[in-house]
């Protein structure tokens, strides 16, 4: 675990991913890429020329370079490729869950006046299919269709920090993937990686999250709460 040496300030909010954070990941982000990447070909494109990136990434990449010939061609790439993945994101929502605590986990933040975000690339259907009372335990959520920046883009997190109208250095960004603590550590918050997603532990151990998690419960332990001051 990796913890920085300065005293932590009062912490004011939290915000998680989704999947692989707060609930079980059942995506299977190999078909999803391949779906897009067989999509791709069928508008001519050959699939080397995007299978370095980011499956939202290989998409926008995707409708520019099928715009070239037509930019209501590209529109339709587009339309075409958020469909297919936003079914296979709903299929594996109805799979999943959210793990055993989470709800309480974010019923105690919220009891200590501490805020709740949860920032995701997934869409707000497969978030609201796992997590339908959401409102209930979350103060703010930015699925991607309600932001024009998502992550790794940090002004995913940015929006959600505006809408909170929190600063960056009173929060604690918690996710299972390199790129949720970059992008905590490029707006300058706290950062904690979990062990539950798809993030491997040498890559989420050289991303230098502050706290390295086994589980998302444990950042109960890590939050400086009011009631535990002297």
């Amino acid at each position: 675990m990796n913890e920085r040496k300065s005293p932590l300030p009062s912490i004011e909010a939290v915000v998680f991913d989704f999947d692989g954070t707060l609930a079980e990941l059942h995506l299977d982000f190999g078909h999803m890429r391949a779906a897009i990447l067989d999509l791709l070909g069928s508008y001519g494109l050959q699939s080397r020329e995007f299978e370095h990136l980011y499956l939202l990434e290989m998409i926008e990449a995707g409708e520019r370079r099928v715009a070239e010939s037509a930019i209501e061609r590209g529109k339709a790439f587009r339309t075409e490729a958020m469909l297919c993945i936003e079914r296979m994101e709903v299929q594996a929502a109805r799979q999943s869950r959210l793990y055993d605590g989470v709800k309480g986990m974010l019923s105690f933040i919220r009891n200590e006046s501490i805020l709740t975000g949860i920032i995701t690339r997934n869409c707000h259907r497969a978030v609201e299919t796992v997590f339908p009372d959401y409102t209930r335990y979350v103060d703010a959520l930015l699925s991607r269709e309600m932001t024009r920046r998502v992550k790794p883009d940090p002004g995913h997190l940015a929006e959600l920090l505006a809408h909170l109208q929190i600063d960056a250095d009173r929060v604690r960004m918690v996710g299972d993937h390199p790129i949720d603590i970059q992008v905590g550590k490029k707006l300058g918050t706290y950062t904690a990686a979990v062990l539950t997603g798809t993030g491997k532990p040498e890559e989420l151990q050289r991303a230098q999250p502050d706290f390295l998690m086994g589980h998302v419960l444990e950042i109960l332990d890590i939050i400086p709460f009011a009631h535990q001051n002297p």
